[in-house]
């Protein structure tokens, strides 16, 4: 039996081809140039996050899990820029229209119409720190203080400071 790790490694692999097409297509160069920047790990990152928390391959999206995905994953969990948080919609839209063309995915207008329609929520959650989960806050903060998020030491070293500012004396 394959765990699930080696079926989110099959599904990545195969992305990996699909996003190769992808690039090639008109929905690809309807893009921005930053939203083309954007696009992999845009990509990349909705078709874990849709795998970890909804057991769904991009074959299976719906319109109820990406909109949960999209609201409340991908706010808490992604460190990034705005703009790659404004990037968010336009790009799996044109992915989506993409694997429509190829098949892969059907009946995507409920999808589009969902997804289009909670783009500003999206970005109000990724820019709201009530939203972020525990590894996000530090990265954040990292990145407000230039700290590489490569650099282990450092990254330890912040979140030691942050556990030191957040502890609570019991009574």
């Amino acid at each position: 039996m394959i765990s699930r790790e080696g079926i989110l490694d099959k599904i990545l692999k195969t992305l990996e081809k699909l996003y190769e097409e992808f690039k090639e297509s008109d929905y690809f160069n309807e893009l921005t140039d930053l939203q083309k920047a954007y696009s992999a790990n845009v990509i990349e990152f909705v078709t874990k996050y849709m795998y970890d928390y909804f057991s769904a391959p991009p074959q299976k999206w719906n319109a109820s899990n990406l909109v949960s995905c999209l609201l409340n994953i991908v706010p808490s969990k992604v460190t990034g820029e705005l703009p790659l948080f404004e990037s968010v919609v336009p790009v799996l839209t044109a992915f989506l229209k993409f694997l429509s063309r190829k098949g892969i995915l059907r009946n995507i207008k409920k999808i589009l119409s969902s997804i289009e329609a909670i783009n500003r929520d999206l970005i109000k959650n990724a820019k709201d720190p009530d939203k972020w989960d525990l590894g996000k806050r530090i990265l954040m903060i990292g990145l407000a203080f230039e700290v590489d998020p490569f650099d282990k030491k450092r990254l330890d070293k912040l979140i030691i400071l942050y556990n030191l500012l957040n502890v609570r004396v019991l009574p």
